[in-house]
């Protein structure tokens, strides 16, 4: 394992090496007034004061040389409108979402005005992209408007679509309304479901339309143009880390692991010669940990490339994610990936290839030694179904998990999900409606027609679902592991349990394709609506709120969902 880790780094960084950037025409600098976002919140510069920035002032496209950032200033826009505000994420940062309806405010949210005491940058990163080395990427649309600090904790503020940076490559550093929208309300809802994300504080239209060829085949059309403020401790990637190494740029990657390890890993000793090593330990659990969560919730992000890999183990760039709905281990979100590399069953996989990119960078470079890297990578297995084995428990409703007689009931579960196309949010929830019988033997001679009846509960009542022989099998199977008798819960106690961990809510794209519809005619309250409704996606009021006027939030996904453009999304945005 270790020879093969270190012939993996030779060649790795050998490819890396060759890739070239093209430069482009210099991006007019704009005459930005500037303003106050709150009056109490706290602006601090530590990403540019800690680290090398990009000598070259003007804005062009370029290959960034011994910097980790470049000065930049967003583009303009022509007519700035507050769309959506997270009142719970501007209370984080220390803000107020009054303070943020306010006119000065809104200007610095669109990339109009800058914030007072703050020079904004775009980040310099590279990254495999589908398994290939793709050179210098970095942040071609976002640029860091802000760093607050708040007590211990610091926030950098990133607009998204903000406008051209050094690093656009041939784009044109603009977003659209239908994908700006989805990072949002995603974000959003990632946080209230429990998995480490960026969050998103604003949603502001530009006034502005943007081209873009959808599907890429050459239908280009005018799009409404938007910018998303999100919102992390830091957007250090796997990706930015490679880029050094890509460039024997050792000195500045020891700079930038010892701020990543000041900042944001304060328990690990500046002075200690294992700091990497415990460093890169920390993003194995809990890139582990995350995406155990990600499976729990049948969120598939798409885009696994080491560019969107965040070092915190936060779920980030949401670009043509999707939650799974009929239940689909094979289900694909983007159709840019032909092969399912990024496949919901292929995650946990993925993951662990790009920490192993990650690790061979750290290698390369001298900050990790071979066998400390591959003790870190051969944990992750082991962390990650720790940590999808513990979830699955209480998903189950199983007061202890019973090794491998639970796991065959899980794998049957989905085996069953699959064939009686049932969707995976709604039947993990509804599963908790089904009543605990007494005994083993009370399961084993309830009638065929009884166990139809309790099949009834895994769909909404105004659907109507053809019990198949597979669920009714598995039912009776279930209905006997977790009887009073043997799993020591009754039926409240089990749904208590049930309820929450399995939310009666995810932002599935039939959900979100029709809100971005209403949107774009400039019809807004569906959007407020299902803000609201992510805010409580455990919540059981919220879930018979929605179930008395059969909202679309706890139906299955209907027939038109499946259709190019919702089902599979392309990362054209």
């Amino acid at each position: 394992m270790l020879a093969a880790l270190r012939s993996s780094v030779r060649r790795t960084v050998r490819a890396m090496a060759s890739h070239t950037t093209l430069d482009s025409p210099v991006v007019p600098t704009p005459d930005l007034p500037s303003g106050k976002l709150g009056q109490s919140i706290s602006i601090t510069n530590s990403f540019t004061e800690a680290l090398p920035g990009d000598v070259e002032e003007r804005n062009f496209v370029r290959r960034v040389e011994k910097a980790l950032w470049s000065h930049v200033l967003p583009t303009p826009v022509s007519a700035p409108a507050l769309l959506a505000v997270s009142d719970d994420c501007a209370a984080l940062v220390g803000l107020s979402a009054e303070e943020l309806k306010r006119r000065e405010a809104v200007e610095i949210l669109a990339g109009n005005r800058l914030v007072d005491g703050f020079r904004p940058y775009a980040q310099a990163y590279g990254g495999h992209q589908f398994g290939a080395w793709a050179g210098q990427l970095g942040d071609g649309r976002a640029i860091t408007i802000a760093e607050v600090q708040k007590g211990n904790l610091s926030y950098e503020l990133q607009l998204k679509g903000a406008g051209k940076t050094p690093y656009s490559r041939f784009a044109d550093g603009r977003a659209v309304l239908r994908s700006s929208l989805r990072e949002y309300v995603c974000s959003e809802a990632m946080h209230y479901l429990g998995i480490p994300t960026s969050r998103a504080l604003s949603l502001v239209t530009t006034g502005d339309q943007v081209l873009r060829d959808m599907f890429y085949d050459g239908n280009i059309k005018p799009e409404p143009g938007a910018v998303v403020c999100r919102v992390a401790p830091s957007f250090i990637r796997f990706g930015t880390f490679e880029l050094l190494a890509s460039r024997g740029d050792d000195s500045i990657a020891r700079e930038l692991a010892d701020y990543t390890i000041r900042r944001f890993f304060p328990e690990i000793p500046s002075s200690a010669e294992s700091r990497y090593a415990d460093m890169f330990q920390r993003v194995v659990a809990s890139t582990a940990s995350t995406v155990a969560k990600w499976q729990g919730a049948g969120f598939v992000h798409g885009v696994l490339n080491t560019d969107n890999m965040s070092v915190l183990g936060l779920t980030i760039d949401y670009g043509p994610f999707g939650f799974v709905d009929t239940y689909d281990p094979l289900h694909v979100p983007n159709t840019t990936d032909q092969g399912g590399r990024y496949a919901f069953s292929q995650q946990p996989t993925a993951a662990l290839w790009n920490l192993q990119r990650f690790a061979i960078a750290l290698v390369h470079m001298g900050l990790l030694a071979v066998d400390e890297a591959q003790e870190a990578l051969d944990a992750f297995d082991g962390l990650f179904q720790a940590e999808h084995r513990e979830l699955l428990r209480r998903k189950m409703g199983f007061a202890e998990w019973e090794g491998e007689t639970d796991a065959n009931i899980v794998r049957e579960f989905y085996d069953m999900l699959e064939k009686a196309e049932y969707d995976m949010t709604i039947t993990h929830r509804r599963l908790a409606r089904v009543p605990s019988v007494a005994s083993e033997s009370e399961a084993e001679e309830l009638s065929d027609g009884r166990i139809d009846e309790l099949l009834a509960h895994l769909t909404p009542p105004f659907v109507q679902k053809e019990p198949v022989q597979e669920a009714r099998l598995w039912l009776r199977q279930y209905l006997a592991r977790t009887c009073v008798e043997r799993n020591n819960l009754n039926t409240a106690e089990r749904a208590d349990l049930m309820n929450a961990a399995n939310p009666w809510l995810t932002p599935r794209n039939h959900i979100l394709q029709k809100v971005i519809e209403d949107a774009e005619r400039g019809k807004c309250d569906p959007l407020h609506d299902l803000l609201r409704a992510i805010s409580q996606p455990y919540d059981a009021a919220a879930e018979e709120g929605a179930l008395a006027t059969e909202s679309s939030y706890t139906a299955p996904a209907p027939a038109w969902a499946k259709r190019r453009g919702v089902a599979k999304l392309s990362c054209s945005s």
